[in-house]
């Protein structure tokens, strides 16, 4: 079983980043995405309700055995974490924006045709005033505006600007593409072939 501990990150996603900020041996990883499984976990969810087994049952499983104070995510789209005070409204739950958010984006676009928007987070880091608003209409919890963490570590430095050739910097969010292309899918539909 998983050692109890007073902090629990839930999915390792984007945790790197935020590593140096923890002593490694206060908090412990449930990893969300298949990157490991306990496996008396498993069993122990898997007696808890045999009719049921699911992921969702094997995260309540760990974090009950875990009996964390705190449970943080450096993902704030997952739906599962923000409903994690309906079961354990003891523990204070924390998620941090990790990424620009739009209506075409995964989380604003399901969140606007969820039909359940009662969510409830204690405390939302986030980028800027429109996504606060945003989060304000789904979510129960204080909502703190801190800008992207990872540009945060950036550190600043002042440079000499020449006022007679002033200049602008443009700041891209561009990545480069797979450096294979991707394969073209064909389907054959009613006897026509569709690329």
């Amino acid at each position: 079983l998983p050692p109890e501990k007073k902090l629990l990150i839930f999915d390792r996603t984007n945790f790197l980043m935020f590593q140096p900020y923890f002593k490694s041996a206060n908090y412990e990883i449930l990893d969300t995405r298949g990157e490991s499984l306990n496996l008396p976990i498993m069993f122990k969810a898997f007696l808890r309700n045999p009719f049921k087994i699911s992921f969702k049952n094997y995260f309540r499983e760990y974090i009950r055995s875990v009996k964390p104070k705190v449970v943080i995510a450096f993902t704030d789209y997952n739906l599962f974490f923000a409903k994690l005070k309906e079961e354990f409204n003891d523990i204070t739950t924390i998620f941090v924006q990790n990424g620009n958010r739009g209506l075409e984006d995964g989380i604003m676009n399901v969140l606007e045709k969820c039909s359940d928007k009662e969510f409830s987070v204690d405390y939302m880091f986030v980028y800027n005033n429109n996504i606060k608003k945003f989060y304000q209409k789904y979510f129960k919890g204080e909502i703190i505006l801190m800008g992207s963490f990872r540009n945060n570590q950036i550190p600043i430095k002042k440079a000499n600007i020449d006022t007679k050739n002033p200049y602008i910097v443009y700041i891209s969010q561009f990545r480069k593409q797979l450096e294979t292309p991707l394969k073209k899918k064909t389907w054959k539909l009613k006897n026509k072939t569709v690329t």
